[in-house]
């Protein structure tokens, strides 16, 4: 380790961390480790490639390596202990040190560690459809002292540089008292029933709404009251939905310059919301985005523009302009949002897509939405509604 530490340790400055403690904690497992004992006295596991002469000399050469990783490749691993260790060596194989032929073979596997902690080589490597070094490396938190530095280690000693470019750790569900899950103790939930329950979108949004980089504690309550959150989140769609039914962009929609101030003013906040949540998708924040798609399904939609929205969906005649222009705003949210979500309610999305009029067959296909900035009178005109909302309402 001594002899490529300060290599190792350069290398993680080259790495992207989610949570960013995770390269402190990285740095500091790696500048403490002592050397590594990569040798292991098992009865399972992939083998030494190591023969022993007769002599009792150890016999490990690039040929002999060469040859047993070419019959591990063919035949597995196994075919080490179920052959002799002369038709493990090359044909015709001799050493000053078994005069008479005779060999012995290495009974010790290698490290667990330094097995997966090469997979980079034996996966990477081979495969030309893959890129070494690997975007990301997503294991629990304890990785740290296991796989994240194992790779790492190998990968340097090999190649000078990390096997991946980021790392994402997460950490680990506890009962509701903060225990470690076990079955023993009875205290695990199975997440398959909670799915039987209430659905695998209610899963799929506890996780999205809670800090995964650190232990969380998990109860039935919670998969009850994160529901709650999922019904006003359909509840909503299903409302932009049943007042967009009658709305078709291609010959409908009003254009931005036109809309009324109302329109443009939650236009621009749902701009700015599609901005911070793709922002937080690229730093795997889940977290925020459940803030931040609840806030404005509830806050800005539900109790403020939804709120009014009746008056002019529900009495302006069909074709006005006034009703039109909503519809305009109503219906790109509808699109934004369901393609906003899709990562974490990809059901949900899939089955509220069908009642947009987009070109793309499935939500999948289609790109995230792209936020819009106002600029100009528009971006003047905003600031004027916001200062005047926030004066109505205190």
């Amino acid at each position: 380790m001594d002899k490529i530490r300060d290599e190792i340790l350069k290398s993680i400055d080259d790495v992207t961390f989610y949570p960013d403690w995770g390269k402190k904690r990285l740095y500091n497992m790696i500048r403490d480790r002592g050397d590594w004992v990569i040798s292991r006295q098992r009865v399972w596991g992939v083998p030494l490639p190591i023969f022993y002469g007769e002599d009792g000399e150890a016999i490990i050469t690039p040929e002999t390596i060469e040859h047993v990783a070419q019959l591990f490749e063919k035949y597995g691993s196994d075919v080490w202990f179920d052959r002799e260790p002369k038709d493990l060596l090359p044909e015709g194989f001799t050493s000053e040190h078994s005069p008479n032929g005779k060999f012995t073979k290495e009974n010790d596997i290698m490290d667990v560690w330094f097995d997966s902690g090469s997979s980079h080589q034996g996966v990477l490597v081979e495969r030309p459809e893959l890129d070494y070094p690997a975007d990301m490396y997503l294991e629990g938190s304890d990785q740290y002292r296991g796989w994240f530095n194992s790779s790492l280690i190998t990968s340097v000693a090999v190649s000078g540089h990390a096997p991946y470019k980021s790392i994402l750790s997460q950490g680990f569900t506890l009962d509701h008292e903060g225990h470690k899950m076990s079955k023993s103790l009875g205290n695990t939930i199975a997440p398959s029933e909670i799915i039987d329950k209430m659905g695998a979108e209610i899963v799929r949004l506890w996780v999205a709404s809670v800090d995964s980089s650190a232990d969380v504690r998990v109860s039935v309550d919670a998969f009850v009251k994160i529901s709650d959150s999922y019904k006003k989140i359909r509840n909503t769609m299903r409302y932009i939905l049943a007042n967009t039914s009658d709305f078709d962009p291609a010959t409908d929609a009003v254009a931005t310059d036109q809309l009324a101030s109302a329109d443009k003013y939650m236009l621009a906040k749902f701009n700015q919301l599609v901005a911070d949540v793709k922002a937080n998708y690229d730093k795997y924040d889940f977290l925020d985005i459940y803030k931040e798609l609840m806030n404005f399904v509830i806050t800005d939609l539900s109790a403020f523009y939804l709120d009014f929205a009746k008056d002019i969906l529900y009495i302006d005649a069909q074709d006005s302009a006034s009703r039109r222009s909503m519809q305009t705003v109503l219906y790109q949210i509808g699109v934004g949002l369901t393609k906003l979500m899709t990562p974490i309610l990809p059901h949900t999305a899939e089955e509220m897509w069908p009642f947009f009029k987009e070109p793309e067959d499935f939500v999948q296909l289609a790109e995230m939405p792209t936020a819009v900035t106002f600029d100009g009178e528009d971006a003047w005109l905003l600031t004027g509604i916001t200062s005047w909302l926030f004066g109505a309402m205190f």
